[in-house]
């Protein structure tokens, strides 16, 4: 007499196989997805700090004539106004509203809230320190520095007298 099917053993262990293999595959794509949404998350923060650098650095281009770096690193000045706050303290609602000269103020950053922000309403969040330090003594090239719990960046600003 011939039997045919498969043994108890034999289902066992193609089952044990298959068992492991898709455990390997489940762990394998939810690796891939969790990297997915981490790469993704650097790039929003790089292209915040990005666009953060570039509101820093087209005021100081805009205003070169005159820059004046706060010995305290927190301001910058142009003929006595200040138009980079690096220790505001409002938030980009309070500046909206009619109570703000937004002449003198161009570029504010909050780092109780991590915020960048400017009069013309762009923003840039999960900014963590700014640094901005004068590389020569007469204030030609200024260094700025922007730092996120994830990415860093740095770029120098060459201003010409």
């Amino acid at each position: 007499m011939k039997k045919r099917g498969f043994t108890l053993i034999e289902l066992m262990i193609s089952l044990t196989i298959f068992a492991t293999l898709s455990v390997f595959l489940y762990k394998v794509f939810f690796y891939q997805i969790r990297e997915s949404f981490d790469f993704n998350n650097k790039i929003e923060v790089q292209y915040n700090l990005n666009k953060a650098v570039n509101m820093i650095s087209d005021q100081l281009r805009n205003n070169s004539p005159n820059i004046v770096v706060d010995s305290s690193k927190n301001k910058i000045k142009n003929n006595e106004k200040i138009i980079i706050d690096l220790n505001s303290k409002e938030s980009p609602s309070d500046i909206t509203g009619n109570n703000r000269d937004l002449t003198s103020l161009k570029v504010y950053y909050n780092p109780s809230k991590k915020i960048l922000w400017d009069d013309n309403g762009n923003k840039c969040s999960n900014i963590d320190s700014i640094n901005i330090q004068c590389e020569s003594n007469n204030n030609e090239v200024i260094e700025i520095s922007i730092y996120s719990s994830v990415v860093k960046t740095v770029a120098a600003v060459n201003i010409k007298r």
